[in-house]
C-alpha cells in the first residue's frame, strides 16, 4: 500500500484521540469535500488547556501544491486580522504528512443553519436576528478589508464567499465571520486560474462573476443577498441549471423586499438596494457603512437587539444541539469518538427557506420574554409578560413597601400639625 493510500485509509476514518503538532484530536465536528473539521485542545502545564477548530486536509488535496498555497495564504493573511468578529486563524502546519489549520473555536451555529432551524421548528425566524448577525459580520469584513502590509499599503482582501454558511452565531449571541478560503488579495501566492469562478454563484457580486477587478464592494453585494434572503424567508436568485442562475445574478431584476412583504421595514429596505446595486459605484461603499447603516436600523426599534438577545434566542431554538456541544467539552478522552453530527438544517444548500414574513418578525422580543422569539406588543401581551416576570414581582413590593411609607409620612404630617394646633388653642386659653 502506497504512503499516500495509507494517509487516506487515515483521514477516511477518526482522527479523534490522536495528536497533530501539539494538538490533542478530541472529538469530530463536520465532513467536507476538502477537509474535515475536529475539536481539538491545546494541553499546557498546570492543567491550561484551550479548545480550537483543527481543520484536517484530505490527503489527496494536501498533494495539491496549489490547494495548500491557498490554505498556506489563509493562514498567513487571517492570522493577522484580530477582530471580534472574525473567527482567527492560531497555527497551520503539517504532521504525519496531514495538513491542518488551528481556528478559534467557536460555540455555535451558522447562519444558515440559524434559518433553517428558525423555519423548520419555530415557524419564523426573527428579521431583527437577520441584521444584528450581519452587521456584526459586516463589520469583521471591514477589519479585513483594512488589512495592510508591513509598509502600511493596502492588501486589498477580498472574502469572495461571503454567505448563510460562512457567518457563525455564538451561544453568547456574537457573529464571526469565517472561511476565507477563496480570498483574493495582493501579495497572495495562489493565484485563481483565468476563467475559474470560486464561491457561490447566488451570493455572487455580478462583477466578481464576469471575471471583472472586484474589490470590497463585491462583500457588500453578498451580504445584501444575505440579508434580503434571511429576512424575507426566500432565495433571492435561483435558476435550474448553473447557466440561468448566473443570468439571474448578472441581470435579473431585484425584487424590493416590501413588493413581497407590505410590512417590510423602508429604513431597512433601503439598506438591502443600496447594497445590491449592480453598479459598482453607486453601491453602498464599504462593510462599515452597511454596519453602520444596520446598527442605526436597529436602535431606531426601541427595544434592545444586541448579543443578549441573539444569545437567548440561539439558547432556546438549539438547546438540543447546544447540549451536545456542552458534552463534547467534558466528555473524558478515553470516551471514544463522538461526533456532533450533521443538523437537517445543513442538509442542501440549494435547498428553499420558505415560511410567511410577518411585521412581529421585524421587532426584537419583549425584555420580558424569556424565549427570545419575537412577542406581539399589545396591552394584553405586555400585562401576561409583565405578570410572569419575577423581576416585576420584586418591583411591585418595593412599590407597596414605599406606598406604604407614603402613607406613614402623611400620617405623621397630620399629626404634627393637629399636635401644634392643639398646642396653639390651648396657649390662647391659658392666656386668656
Amino acid at each position: 500500500m502506497s504512503h499516500l493510500a495509507d494517509l487516506d485509509e487515515l483521514a477516511q476514518g477518526d482522527l479523534s484521540g490522536r495528536r497533530l503538532g501539539r494538538y490533542r484530536i478530541r472529538h469530530k465536528l463536520a465532513e467536507g469535500g476538502m477537509a474535515d473539521v475536529y475539536l481539538g485542545q491545546i494541553l499546557g502545564e498546570k492543567g491550561f488547556e484551550r479548545w480550537v477548530a483543527v481543520k484536517v486536509v484530505h490527503p489527496a488535496r494536501t498533494q495539491d501544491p496549489q490547494f495548500a498555497h491557498m490554505l498556506a495564504d489563509e493562514a498567513r493573511l487571517i492570522g493577522r486580522i484580530h477582530h471580534s468578529n472574525v473567527c482567527s486563524v492560531i497555527d497551520f502546519g503539517i504532521d504525519q504528512g496531514l495538513l491542518y489549520l488551528v481556528m478559534e473555536y467557536l460555540h455555535g451555529e451558522t447562519l444558515k443553519a440559524a434559518m433553517r432551524r428558525g423555519w423548520s421548528e419555530e415557524g419564523a425566524f426573527p428579521a431583527w436576528l437577520a441584521a444584528r448577525a450581519i452587521a456584526d459580520a459586516a463589520r469583521g469584513l471591514h477589519a479585513a478589508h483594512q488589512l495592510t502590509d508591513r509598509e502600511g499599503k493596502s492588501l486589498g482582501l477580498v472574502h469572495r464567499d461571503v454567505s448563510p454558511e460562512n457567518i457563525l452565531i455564538t451561544y453568547d449571541g456574537l457573529s464571526s465571520v469565517i472561511d476565507f478560503g477563496v480570498l483574493r488579495a495582493r501579495g497572495r501566492r495562489a493565484k485563481t486560474a483565468a476563467g475559474v469562478v470560486k464561491g457561490k454563484l447566488s451570493h455572487m457580486a455580478p462583477e466578481q462573476l464576469r471575471g471583472d477587478p472586484v474589490d470590497r464592494r463585491a462583500d457588500v453585494w453578498s451580504l445584501g443577498v444575505v440579508l434580503w434572503e434571511s429576512t424575507l424567508g426566500r432565495r433571492l436568485f435561483r435558476g435550474e441549471n448553473q447557466g440561468e442562475l448566473v443570468e439571474k445574478v448578472a441581470l435579473g431584476p431585484i425584487t424590493p423586499p416590501s413588493a413581497i412583504t407590505p410590512s417590510y421595514p423602508r429604513e431597512l429596505e433601503e439598506i438591502v438596494m443600496s447594497a445590491l446595486n449592480r453598479d459598482v459605484s453607486e453601491r453602498t461603499p464599504s462593510a462599515k457603512t452597511f454596519a453602520h447603516q444596520l446598527d442605526k436600523y436597529l436602535h431606531g426599534l426601541g427595544r434592545p437587539a444586541g448579543c443578549a438577545e441573539v444569545s437567548r434566542w440561539m439558547q432556546s431554538v438549539f438547546s438540543d444541539r447546544l447540549m451536545v456541544r456542552e458534552e463534547l467539552l467534558v466528555a473524558p478522552e478515553d470516551s471514544g469518538p463522538l461526533t456532533l453530527g450533521i443538523d437537517d438544517d445543513e442538509s442542501s444548500t440549494n435547498a428553499s427557506i420558505a415560511g410567511p414574513v410577518g411585521p412581529t418578525s421585524f421587532a426584537p422580543p419583549l425584555p420580558s420574554d424569556r424565549s427570545g422569539l419575537t412577542a406581539v406588543d399589545t396591552p394584553a401581551a405586555r400585562a401576561k409578560a409583565q405578570s410572569a416576570d419575577p423581576g416585576n414581582e420584586i418591583d411591585s413590593a418595593l412599590e407597596e413597601l414605599r406606598r406604604k411609607d407614603r402613607q406613614r409620612s402623611a400620617i405623621l404630617s397630620v399629626a404634627v400639625f393637629v399636635a401644634i394646633g392643639l398646642a396653639l388653642a390651648l396657649g390662647f386659653v391659658l392666656l386668656r
